[in-house]
């Protein structure tokens, strides 16, 4: 349904009126297509694109829920401009990327992000990757738990127990996959209890991601991301979250082992 509380984060002091609502949505697609096409001219100067992310913020809000036949326009400016080198504009996309999550149709929002993830022409860039799972992050934060849940196991199957997606080869991606199941854990909350095991495997792996010098970059951000998973499941730590995982091994291993022959991977792990 249509939404009309303005999120937490928005200094909006309430919600723009309806005459404005109304002037916004009549003249949207000529907005969204203006407001983008002059934040992508190379010409501009950091100070007139912020100013240009600033408007399309404010285009978002009045428009509300009818900014989701434009999201992709949006979605695409994201993606070049998450990472830029000047940080007011990385938290303007930030914001309307959440307010993105808060405003538009999940249904058709989640699989036009699945999308951008699963094309394999640009996501073999890592930055696009990068880009694309953080503009997923920040919408599933601020997606509302009864729109999300109809998408959970697909973004399960498809995405977080997927090896070629968890499996990175980028540390740089690895960081932003690890921000993207915490997304997805926040929009899944107490249904992540369905999921405990994929989620537990893929924040385990890169946890314990290692480099060169011995290094595990993500062991505290894992670590907190995994306290997350515990409290979401109902358990009081992590450590009952090891016990419980360790025992659904045991048992699998005792219900197999039947199988196994000389050659089986499972005997050798």
């Amino acid at each position: 349904g249509n939404k009309v509380q303005l999120p937490k984060f928005e200094y909006f002091l309430k919600r723009p009126g309806p005459g404005t609502r109304f002037v916004v949505r009549k003249n949207l697609e000529y907005l969204v297509d203006t407001i983008c096409a002059e934040i992508k001219k190379w010409s501009l100067n950091s100070f007139l694109k912020y100013k240009g992310f600033c408007q399309l913020y404010s285009t978002v809000i009045c428009a509300e829920d009818a900014i989701t036949p434009h999201a992709e326009k949006v979605v695409r400016v994201l993606y070049q401009f998450m990472e830029d080198d000047d940080k007011n504009i990385q938290m303007k996309c930030k914001q309307i990327s959440q307010l993105l999550g808060f405003y538009c149709d999940a249904n058709v929002l989640i699989p036009l992000l699945m999308k951008h993830l699963a094309d394999k022409e640009t996501s073999s860039v890592p930055r696009f990757t990068m880009n694309c799972l953080e503009v997923f992050s920040n919408v599933l934060t601020k997606v509302a738990p009864e729109d999300f849940n109809p998408h959970a196991e697909t973004i399960m199957k498809e995405l977080i127990s997927n090896p070629d997606f968890i499996m990175a080869d980028s540390k740089e991606v690895l960081k932003f996959i690890l921000g993207f199941i915490f997304g997805f854990m926040q929009a899944c909350q107490d249904k992540c209890k369905e999921f405990r095991k994929h989620l537990f495997d893929a924040i385990l792996f890169i946890t314990s991601f290692t480099e060169m010098d011995g290094k595990k970059p993500f062991q505290k951000e894992g670590s907190e991301v995994m306290a997350l998973l515990a409290t979401y499941c109902g358990l009081e730590n992590t450590k009952q979250l090891y016990s419980l995982q360790l025992k659904g091994m045991l048992e699998e291993i005792k219900d197999e082992f039947h199988y196994w022959n000389t050659n089986s991977h499972k005997r050798h792990a």
